[in-house]
């Protein structure tokens, strides 16, 4: 009989060590696990933050090319203001050209007209004098 109990007293003793020993394995693959899942936590931290960071840059330069693109429409309302004033001017030049030339042919025919009246007149002077 205390044979038997030695033996059983052994044999508790061996499942109690391979119940620590298990206890202290899984205790260190859980200490393991903690330590990457906290390595891990800080490297999505360092991820989420990084990523802030990139859509403010993104974001910053989105607006600078949004003012330039902006700039870029302004000045060419500008330019496109100052063509069309341009444009006016030059037709109502134009116009005023077509008049003067208008006015020159009229004035070529007056002149024309006139000349052809003072040689009428002359005409009618001397056949004027040789009735007379």
């Amino acid at each position: 009989r205390a044979a038997s109990n030695a033996s059983k007293q052994k044999e508790s003793d061996d499942v109690q060590e391979a119940l620590r020993a298990l206890e202290a394995r899984f205790s260190a693959e859980k200490e393991a696990m903690e330590d990457k899942y906290r390595r891990l936590q800080h490297e999505t931290q360092d991820n989420e933050a990084k990523a802030v960071l990139k859509m403010e840059e993104m974001k910053k330069q989105f607006n600078d090319e949004a003012k330039q693109n902006k700039d870029a429409i302004l000045a060419f309302e500008s330019k496109n203001a100052k063509l069309s004033a341009k444009c006016a001017k030059l037709r109502e030049e134009a116009g005023a050209t077509k008049k003067l030339e208008d006015m020159e042919k009229k004035y070529a025919a007056l002149e024309a007209e006139a000349k052809a009246a003072r040689k009428e007149c002359v005409s009618a002077k001397k056949h004027a004098e040789v009735t007379d």
